[in-house]
């Protein structure tokens, strides 16, 4: 459940890879149409996710930017991780005051400048669940600094105040994971 890159080089000094084509739909987009998406389907494509970013934390690597711009489909309907651009090894930490991730999904340990780890996905994944099952991100600031401290002010409103449908479970899920 990872995008599957053939190749990749620079031409005429610019960057390219060459990956699989998965041209079935991203997360996001997917969202977009649909504001708050179903809980079934939210809940097979995590358990797809999570195999990716199982496979990529045996390799010793975290994603880094799990949101669901990165989510992409398979026309078979297939979930698959894309964009390791910000991807860590273990134990590889960030440069002094470089901030990784997207503000709504980012895990607490990277904005305080930490290594990545298994931990951050979890978080990062987490994050995505809550904002395409419910339609709102769990953090939510003014301003994207504002929405990247609240994860350390408060915990994410529970799932119930932004969709009533979510069941206990789920919920109890999303709020472990952020």
């Amino acid at each position: 459940h990872i995008v599957q890159i053939y190749t990749y080089g620079e031409e005429n000094g610019q960057p390219y890879i060459v990956m699989e084509l998965v041209d079935g739909g991203r997360l996001d987009h997917i969202h977009e149409k649909q504001h708050a998406l179903d809980e079934v389907f939210v809940l097979q494509t995590a358990l797809q996710i999570i195999k990716g970013l199982q496979a990529a934390n045996a390799a010793g690597m975290t994603h880094g930017d799990i949101k669901p711009g990165n989510i992409l489909f398979d026309r078979a309907g297939n979930a698959k991780v894309a964009d390791f651009g910000l991807a860590r090894f273990k134990g590889e930490k960030p440069k002094p005051g470089e901030v990784w991730g997207t503000p709504y999904y980012v895990a607490p340990e990277v904005v305080k400048g930490q290594a990545p780890n298994a931990a951050s996905d979890i978080f990062s994944l987490g994050a995505t669940l809550y904002h395409v099952l419910t339609g709102e991100p769990p953090f939510n600031g003014e301003t994207v600094t504002d929405t990247v401290l609240l994860r350390f002010k408060e915990p994410a409103p529970h799932p119930h105040e932004f969709r009533k449908s979510v069941t206990p479970k789920t919920s109890a899920i999303l709020l472990r994971m952020l």
